[in-house]
Order: C-alpha cells, then sequence, then structure tokens
C-alpha cells in the first residue's frame, strides 16, 4: 500500500510543524501552504529511492539554472548552478538542504540559490545524501556523513574548476549539520590561525550554518558547539526566534563556543518571528547572509 505523502515527499514536514510548542502558529502556515498544491501532490507513492525520485522530478524544470551532474566516489548525484545576475560578482556559495529535501526545495533551498544569484553570487545547491533509515548506530551514522563530505568535496572541486572563488559553504537543518562533520574531517584546516602553513588548502573563505541542532556523530558525542568551539573561520550562525525547539534551546551553546574560540569572525543573529522555514522571512535571511559574506571578502587577510 502507498504511504499518504505530502508535497515534496516528506510527512516529516508536517511532523516538525506539529512537534513544536508554537503549534498553532505553524499549523496555520502549514495549512496555509498546503491550499496552494494540487491535490494529487497529496498521494505519492513512496519511492524505493527518493534521491532517485528528486533527480528525476527535477529534470528540465529548473528556473533560473541549470543542472549539472557531480561525481563523489562511484556516486553520480545532481546539483543546480545559478550563475550570478547582477552587475557586480563577489564569489560563489555552495548550498546544503535540510534532511529529506532536494536542491531546489520550495522554502529556504530555492530562495536562496536564486536570491544569493541576484545579488551577485553564483550557486551550486547540492542534492546531499538521503537515507529511509532510522540510523542510530555510530557506525551507520558515520558513513552517512562520510557520503556528504565526498560530495562537499565534489561541489568545492567543481566551483573550483571554474575559478568561483571565494567560496561559502552555506548548510540548513541537517545541511549544517553536515557541514560542521565536515569541518571536523578537516580541521587542520578549518581550525588553522594560519591557512597558509596547513598541508591541505581548501578555497573556502567562510561558512554559513542555518537552523542548526546538535550533531551527535562521534563514540564521544561532539555537539555543534563542541566543534565551533574549534573553527577558526568566518561562521554566520542563524536561525529564526520561532525556529524548532532543538535549534533555539542549543542557540547559546553554540554563541558561547563561538566566543570561546576567540574566534574574531564568529556571529550568530535571530531573524525574529521566523520559524524553521522562514516564511514571511525569506528575503531577510537572505540578506542577512549575502551582507555577512561582502563584510568577510572585504576585510584585510591576516
Amino acid at each position: 500500500m502507498p504511504t499518504l505523502h505530502l508535497h515534496h515527499g516528506k510527512q516529516a514536514l508536517m511532523a516538525k510543524f506539529f512537534s513544536s510548542r508554537r503549534m498553532g502558529r505553524l499549523a496555520w502556515s502549514a495549512i496555509w501552504l498546503c491550499s496552494f498544491l494540487p491535490l494529487s501532490v497529496f498521494f505519492l507513492p513512496v519511492q524505493a529511492n527518493q534521491e532517485q525520485y528528486w533527480q528525476q522530478a527535477l529534470q528540465g524544470k529548473i528556473h533560473p539554472g541549470k543542472t549539472v551532474w557531480l561525481k563523489a566516489g562511484q556516486t553520480r548525484f545532481l546539483g543546480i548552478y545559478t550563475p550570478y545576475r547582477n552587475k557586480k560578482h563577489y564569489g560563489a556559495a555552495i548550498i546544503l538542504h535540510d534532511k529529506d529535501m532536494h536542491p531546489d526545495w520550495a522554502q529556504v533551498i530555492h530562495p536562496l540559490r536564486t536570491g544569493l544569484a541576484d545579488h551577485g553570487w553564483n550557486t551550486l545547491s547540492v542534492q546531499m545524501p538521503i537515507t529511509q533509515k532510522n540510523l542510530s548506530q555510530i557506525k551507520e551514522l558515520k558513513a552517512f556523513y562520510d557520503k556528504a563530505r565526498q560530495r562537499i568535496d565534489a561541489a568545492i572541486a567543481f566551483l573550483s574548476s571554474k575559478k568561483q572563488t571565494p567560496i561559502f559553504l552555506i548548510g540548513y537543518g541537517q545541511g549544517s549539520s553536515m557541514l560542521l562533520y565536515y569541518t571536523l574531517k578537516n580541521k587542520d584546516f578549518f581550525s588553522a590561525k594560519n591557512k597558509a602553513a596547513v598541508s591541505r588548502f581548501i578555497p573556502v573563505a567562510g561558512l554559513v550554518i542555518i537552523s542548526n541542532q546538535s550533531l551527535m556523530i562521534d563514540k564521544h558525542p561532539r555537539n555543534s558547539a563542541a566543534i565551533i568551539n574549534q573553527l577558526y573561520i568566518p561562521l554566520l550562525d542563524i536561525y529564526g526566534s520561532y525556529d524548532l525547539d532543538a535549534v533555539v534551546q542549543s542557540a547559546p551553546q553554540r554563541r558561547a563556543a563561538g566566543h570561546r574560540s576567540m574566534n574574531p569572525d564568529y556571529q550568530q543573529e535571530i531573524i525574529l518571528h521566523a520559524d524553521h522555514f522562514f516564511q514571511r522571512n525569506q528575503d531577510a535571511l537572505i540578506k542577512r547572509i549575502y551582507a555577512w559574506m561582502r563584510k568577510i571578502i572585504r576585510k584585510p587577510k591576516q
């Protein structure tokens, strides 16, 4: 029997809305969103390979931008490349979506990839790994996040081959956890005060984490704050005041870690009245991000 699914395939979307203590406001947001959808999208069958399904669904339907195929190991995966659409070009941004989404998701991801392009940034929105399993074992979690790490490397290589620098990495939700895991596995670079002295140079000018929840991935669990505490690279930590409880409640720990790291370019910002999907606040989100990235690239090199 097929399972009842919402548009863009996930019951988790509604679960996030209704699980919050702010259920009333978010529930009405969900009802408002669903009112714009045709009835057929509520009866999508379960896909054996959700990622493959997204790839097929997006082919030929991307505007603006174009689909590109990247490779991580033996895995071929989808990206959406959108050239800048502004008189001035500032750099490039790689965008990592939240759990169970795709690289042109209507909330946050599509507005980011197109909005940043409108303000002078080439964007590459990447299909991140999707799993239908409940990953509870440390070995499974690390294998899943290692796949994400390989895709981030492939995305950086793609932009570097096109001389698209400086590069910023932007992760939303689970994508932000994947981004922090990436820094953990490349800590010689991301924790170094003198980037020129490390053996592996990564052409990344800064990181943006949106709606980050705590990341538990190691035998001795390291949450997001513990990773942030080790970073010495420009980092914007941004979330909504009505975000998921786990995001809001962990924000003070992330902020304290950023200050302990003595990272002069750690910055945490909150967007008032914004929920996890930044409904009616997506323009504010985009503006905060591109303004911060411009500020970082204008700073003199240390």
